[in-house]
């Protein structure tokens, strides 16, 4: 069953980012990473090179740049920069891959930069089920500096999402020790 939203109203769109970038997407405009290093590198998939990446939600966009401060940045302050859907071309709008990884049973990890593009051209019409399932889309252009506001993350929030991520990690660790321990027992 698909879901859809209701694009007769704007929506918010989200991007959880460094606060120390900030300065330059508020005068460059918010970038596709391009050849800059992947700041999802952590992930088994790194984002693709030609995209900005937006949430629907705010909490999403907050717990991303969580990930990214904590994973990658040493717990670097974090902030939320927001875009108006309707201010974006939708002619540059295609789902998110982690949409198309779920929704067509695909395994993109192993896929080329250049195969796991063309595969999202060919399911570009479906960035509205993707934004309405897994509250994400992704952007194939620079987002002007004309359309983003910035959306500082209250302390309270930042701080309850750094304790889930955190609780999330140490419990991932125990899982794999348990194992390992249970592995070393068998032998």
């Amino acid at each position: 069953m698909s879901r859809t939203y209701n694009f007769r109203r704007n929506i918010t769109l989200y991007h959880g980012t460094l606060t120390a970038l900030l300065p330059g997407i508020m005068e460059k405009g918010l970038r596709p990473r391009g050849k800059a290093r992947s700041h999802d590198e952590y992930l088994q998939m790194a984002s693709m090179p030609q995209f900005v990446y937006l949430t629907s939600s705010y909490d999403l966009a907050v717990q991303h740049a969580v990930r990214i401060s904590e994973r990658t940045a040493n717990g670097a302050d974090i902030t939320v920069v927001g875009v108006e859907l309707n201010s974006l071309d939708r002619d540059l709008l295609y789902p998110d891959e982690d949409y198309l990884s779920e929704e067509w049973n695909s395994d993109l990890r192993d896929w080329t930069v250049r195969v796991r593009l063309n595969y999202m051209k060919r399911h570009q019409h479906e960035w509205k089920e993707s934004l309405a399932t897994m509250k994400t889309v992704a952007h194939r252009s620079m987002i002007p500096v004309t359309a983003l506001t910035e959306y500082p993350v209250p302390l309270w929030m930042e701080k309850a999402a750094r304790f889930s991520l955190r609780s999330q990690t140490m419990r991932l660790k125990m899982i794999a020790a348990s194992r390992l321990a249970a592995k070393a027992a068998t032998l």
